[in-house]
């Protein structure tokens, strides 16, 4: 795998002219707010990306085009490379219950580790009852163990301002009851709290199920997905 390390500042949309290879490219832009981390599979795709970021660079200075979060909601069925179709296929092949056999189907997917199981609590509020390992990455080991049993609206999450824009989300979910998916483009804080934070894009689907015991919960599951969004 390559990895290019660029400053928004003076990034070369050439930079992903590299020689004929079929290997993925790491691409890793730093900006003064945020920095981009993304694998891409090949070069035409981190080529688009660079040219979406120099149009962002260089765009008028009277446009305030950065925004924090961006959601686009997709219908969730709709198969356009990415695994939520998979995902929930088999949230309704399981009869919209969080259990070992609809975990089992996550693992095969792929997306075990990007799930969160959040019970529904007896003052219909959403509780971590289930946190993936991928989300180690973001937010961190310790942040995993200190949330599962507590609300996830919490004072005390690692990205406070990311969490309470999740948390509409979440609650716009509980209240219907089909599946909502939604593209999004969000800059979470980075672990190291003098860095900058770390802008993302990834696929997400929000299922309303019953766990095991047949009380109400929220599985959310979560795909990164490099260049799924333009940067604006």
């Amino acid at each position: 795998m390559r990895t290019l390390k660029l400053d928004l500042d003076s990034l070369d949309t050439a930079a992903a002219e590299v020689a004929e290879t079929k290997e993925p490219l790491r691409l890793i832009v730093k900006a003064p707010k945020w920095q981009l981390d993304e694998l891409h599979d090949d070069r035409e795709t981190a080529q688009r990306r660079l040219q979406e970021l120099a149009a962002y660079r260089d765009r008028p200075a009277n446009v305030v085009s950065f925004s924090g979060y961006t959601a686009l909601a997709a219908p969730p069925d709709r198969r356009d490379g990415g695994r939520m179709p998979e995902v929930v296929a088999a949230w309704d092949r399981f009869g919209h219950r969080f259990n070992g056999e609809f975990a089992g189907a996550l693992d095969e997917i792929g997306l075990l580790d990007r799930a969160i199981v959040l019970r529904q609590g007896a003052d219909a509020g959403l509780y971590y009852a289930f946190i993936g390992d991928g989300h180690c990455r973001r937010f961190g080991r310790a942040w995993v163990r200190r949330s599962l049993g507590r609300r996830h609206d919490a004072v005390g999450q690692h990205d406070e301002a990311y969490s309470a824009w999740c948390a509409h989300h979440y609650a716009d979910a509980v209240s219907g009851d089909v599946p909502r998916r939604h593209f999004v483009d969000a800059v979470i804080a980075s672990l190291d709290p003098d860095a900058p934070g770390i802008r993302v894009n990834y696929d997400r689907v929000l299922l309303l199920t019953s766990l095991a015991n047949g009380k109400p919960a929220l599985v959310v599951v979560s795909e990164v997905r490099p260049a799924l969004l333009p940067i604006r």
